[in-house]
């Protein structure tokens, strides 16, 4: 997510990327933890990949964190929001629960994404300094929202498999129709968003879509320099407006 990079400049750290290997389901990490490293920060489903991290990934992350004595923190604000696969939270593996922090929301599985109703979970001595931020940033949310991420949590979860298979069947036709124009793409398995790979400057890409078709894009590069020939999309839309997008799409790479 793009906002991670600006939080650890803020806090006057330094950023390593980690490119992910061929599948998405697993990168390098090991190779870039150093002596210096203080955190390592994942997103698991992921935004923009779409990848629910498999076990074996997060077990490796569990086991650089205990050997090096790392703090990971893990955004989980997609964690209900899965077609393929698992969510495992971070902190329930072995030795993780006092060094990870974990990050959700109400913004996407209860669709409350401009009231901005957040939590992090981690220890207490953590807690502590964030709130010593958190007070002299945005304070608290206000008092009707608290109320609705309380109704939120009381009111029942029926509903989520509904709309998550919404989203699958939308994340289908999109995919199908990306796989017959010959675009390469991550495969989504949680969240809503595509990735894909259109194999010329994302930025580029975005503006001249945005002006020829009037489709809104996000550049790949905003996630990082190594997806510079990416974009990302997002199918949080109806299922007329993906037609409608494809159609657009198709005209614009044909």
């Amino acid at each position: 997510w793009v906002s991670y990079e600006a939080c650890v400049l803020m806090a006057g750290g330094k950023v390593r990327w980690v490119s992910h290997e061929k599948g998405f389901e697993d990168a390098p990490i090991e190779e870039h933890v150093t002596n210096k490293t203080k955190m390592i920060i994942i997103n698991t489903p992921s935004n923009p990949l779409g990848v629910v991290y498999p076990k074996r990934f997060l077990k490796k992350v569990r086991d650089l964190a205990v050997d090096k004595d790392l703090i990971v923190l893990s955004d989980e604000i997609y964690e209900k929001i899965i077609f393929e696969g698992e969510h495992i939270s971070l902190a329930s593996m072995d030795g993780m629960l006092e060094r990870t922090i974990t990050i959700n929301g109400f913004s996407k599985t209860y669709s409350m994404t401009g009231w901005r109703l957040g939590y992090a979970a981690t220890s207490e001595w953590i807690i502590e300094e964030m709130n010593k931020m958190q007070s002299h940033s945005t304070s608290h949310p206000t008092s009707f929202v608290q109320y609705a991420g309380i109704a939120a949590l009381k009111g029942g979860n029926s509903f989520i498999n509904e709309m998550v298979n919404e989203f699958k069947n939308r994340r289908d036709v999109i995919v199908d129709k990306l796989k017959e124009l010959n675009i390469k793409f991550a495969p989504p398995k949680g969240a809503f968003y595509i990735f894909m790979d259109v194999e010329r400057d994302g930025m580029k890409f975005s503006k001249e879509f945005l002006q020829k078709e009037h489709v809104a894009v996000t550049p790949g590069s905003a996630f990082g320099l190594a997806f510079n020939n990416w974009v990302r999309l997002s199918y949080a839309t109806s299922m007329e407006n993906i037609k409608k997008f494809l159609e657009r799409l198709e005209r614009f790479v044909g």
